[in-house]
């Protein structure tokens, strides 16, 4: 589990240095810099300050909104804050859809937020990016979705009550992913889709079925009735398309 904030608990070695300085080198030469909060963005010149200002531009280039956001709980566990779910939802939005999953690790690890604002916004933590599981570890998902509780579109629910039949469309190393849908014409969507993408090995459609247990979400919001699951010990099997 992650214990720094914004990835700041990390510890780096002498290699790890040499390279990041080489990458910093390598994006100023291109005009670019990698923020504190990992994003790489344009260097900001007087010119584009005076180009901004000319277009009555109402934002200030040189903000950070994710880092503002990021600085904003740091914050707030230096002062023993608690923030409400309505100020984190504000802070989270601002942050961007990228960021959305790591700002409410951080949050609830820095003890800033209660269990029900994590319950508010795990669903759209999640269907934030487009790969969520690049955006934490599994086992930071699995510690969010224990505090969340079971959810349906972001809303507390009851969790079923029976073993539900589920699919996804994946690469063979993708397989045992978190997310699948209870709809196999959109598992199919997707494993052709990875055809498209992976030439070489392409997508498969994979069929499971999840206990109670191992169901963590249901999110309907792309009308993809997308199941978040933990599919530790699930039988997983290739299914012809």
């Amino acid at each position: 589990m992650s214990d720094g904030l914004g990835g700041s608990g990390l510890d780096v070695d002498d290699d790890d240095v040499e390279l990041a300085d080489d990458d910093d080198a390598e994006l100023a030469a291109a005009g670019m810099y990698r923020c504190k909060c990992g994003q790489v963005k344009t260097i900001v010149t007087d010119a584009h300050r005076e180009q901004a200002r000319a277009l009555g531009w109402k934002f200030d280039p040189d903000r950070c909104l994710a880092c503002e956001s990021y600085d904003a709980i740091v914050a707030a566990r230096n002062e023993h804050k608690m923030l409400t779910t309505g100020e984190f939802m504000t802070l989270f939005g601002r942050a961007g859809r990228l960021h959305g999953p790591r700002l409410l690790l951080d949050a609830h690890l820095s003890r800033v937020i209660a269990d029900e604002t994590v319950t508010a916004c795990i669903g759209d933590a999640w269907s934030g990016p487009e790969f969520p599981e690049q955006s934490l570890c599994r086992a930071d998902w699995l510690d969010l979705f224990t505090v969340a509780g079971f959810t349906i579109d972001g809303k507390p629910a009851e969790r079923p009550d029976e073993p539900v039949e589920l699919w996804r469309g994946a690469a063979h190393d993708r397989r045992q992913g978190m997310s699948w849908t209870s709809d196999r014409a959109k598992a199919e969507w997707f494993a052709a889709r990875w055809t498209q993408v992976d030439l070489d090995e392409g997508g498969s459609l994979y069929r499971t079925v999840a206990p109670p247990e191992a169901l963590l979400c249901v999110n309907n919001g792309r009308n993809e009735s997308e199941h978040v699951i933990n599919p530790r010990g699930l039988h997983i099997r290739a299914e012809s398309r």
